[in-house]
């Protein structure tokens, strides 16, 4: 089933759907602020909604920082507010009588969802990996192997890629980066993902795409023109010392600070 919860959706937004429900997995290379998070979530809550199976019961949204997966959960509260009640409604009701909400913040600053209990659960990558190696941090040693059948049970949504650790002491084989492809190679045919980067490279999507055999899905050139419409990007070069209250003052939605020493920027 292809009725949406929502009036319109980007061309591209209808492909990562429609893939989903064929039953294969998603590199979704999409522009910061393209809508990559509502084309990833969108066929999620579609498939609980109408109860069609196309997906699993139960999604994790991936980040690699916390304040990420914070934010994620601020967009998705909105989300779930525009998106048909009476669809949405449902599933509010059913989580309520086990006391748990549709969505969780699982990090190490707001751990409240320990066993990935709610229908959407944001958590950042340490939390995902640990529960996939049966080392969690969210429970004790006696219920360390609730977590580990999660990976395999669950759509996984993994934003940012690119900036999950690498390496560790100069080893790339226990990088979180590296540890994420081979879980998503060895999951590839048990459960569905969407791995969505605006960053990442074209050779290194094509080698992914193989490694983990999903399909890549991009923005058109209309699309992506469509997305930039109306948006405006203004430079300013300051040559005095710059303060946060001289950024406020400028501020309006979007603004990148870049500063040339790491003092300066904290």
């Amino acid at each position: 089933m292809t009725v949406s919860l929502m009036k319109t959706l980007y061309p591209y937004q209808e492909r990562v759907l429609q893939v989903l429900a064929q039953g294969r997995n998603v590199i979704l290379v999409i522009p910061t602020g393209g809508g990559k998070t509502l084309a990833a979530l969108l066929p999620f809550l579609q498939s609980c909604a109408f109860n069609d199976g196309t997906l699993p019961g139960k999604a994790v949204y991936v980040t690699p920082m916390r304040v990420l997966a914070t934010q994620f959960t601020r967009t998705c509260h909105q989300l779930l507010e525009e998106l048909n009640p009476p669809l949405i409604e449902p599933l509010r009701q059913r989580y309520a009588q086990f006391g748990r909400p549709l969505l969780s913040l699982q990090t190490g600053e707001s751990p409240d969802d320990p066993q990935f209990e709610s229908l959407i659960t944001a958590c950042t990558i340490d939390q995902l990996l640990a529960s996939a190696l049966g080392v969690p941090y969210s429970v004790d040693g006696a219920r360390a192997n609730i977590n580990v059948g999660l990976p395999a049970s669950a759509y996984l949504i993994l934003d940012e890629p690119h900036l999950y650790p690498l390496n560790r002491q100069g080893q790339s084989c226990f990088g979180a980066l590296t540890t994420t492809i081979e879980l998503l190679r060895q999951l590839k045919d048990l459960t569905r993902f969407t791995f969505m980067s605006a960053t990442l490279s074209r050779p290194l999507v094509e080698q992914l795409a193989q490694m983990i055999d999903a399909e890549v899905i991009e923005a058109s050139d209309e699309e992506l023109a469509a997305l930039a419409r109306g948006r405006q990007r203004v430079f300013r070069r300051v040559a005095e010392p710059l303060s946060a209250e001289q950024v406020l003052e400028r501020h309006q939605r979007c603004s990148l600070v870049v500063c040339n020493r790491v003092e300066r920027a904290q």
